[in-house]
């Protein structure tokens, strides 16, 4: 993220306090969010697989996470909590 992550947002209606609760807790898990996703990003994820028949009829496959399965686990949560239709962080549209 850039150095300065504020921003100015210009409106011609008032804003409630419940808004503005919502507008801080976005604000702070896009921050979590950024942070995760350069951390996994910056340390090798990369997805990839393969599937492969043997001769003798049997399936092989394997995958490729680059990371543990676990952070990449916990980044898609991160997501998720943008992506809850009445969450507190959705801003009443799908944001992601």
């Amino acid at each position: 993220m850039p150095e300065n992550d504020n921003f100015v947002l210009n409106s011609n209606c008032k804003i409630s306090n419940a808004d503005r609760f919502t507008f801080v807790r976005f604000n702070l898990r896009f921050k979590e969010f950024w942070v995760k996703w350069d951390d996994l990003r910056t340390n090798g994820i990369n997805m990839s697989g393969n599937i492969e028949l043997k001769d003798d009829g049997r399936i092989h496959g394997g995958c490729e996470l680059g990371v543990d399965r676990f952070r990449l686990k916990g980044f898609f949560m991160i997501i998720a909590t943008f992506r809850v239709k009445n969450s507190l962080l959705s801003l009443g549209v799908f944001v992601i």
